[in-house]
């Protein structure tokens, strides 16, 4: 891991995905499912190693609802 390593923590309900990396081309896409556009709230925390652990840099808390979602059931 380099010394100025940062990440991103998504979590939506009890679902958590961990990205790469991030650097000055990243791009990547995840996936979630969505239980109510109306309820669910999409957690994004930036993390950043600083010595032997992490920190989280930033948190932004996303209402699904603030959106202009289509609902689709699978």
């Amino acid at each position: 891991m380099p010394e100025d390593a940062q990440w991103l923590v998504l979590t939506l309900g009890e679902q958590h995905q961990k990205t790469s990396y991030l650097s000055p081309r990243w791009q990547e896409s995840s996936s979630f499912l969505i239980n109510s556009l109306q309820t669910d709230r999409l957690v994004v925390k930036l993390k950043s190693k600083q010595l032997v652990h992490s920190i989280t840099v930033a948190q932004f808390e996303l209402q699904l609802s603030d959106y202009n979602l289509d609902s689709v059931h699978v």
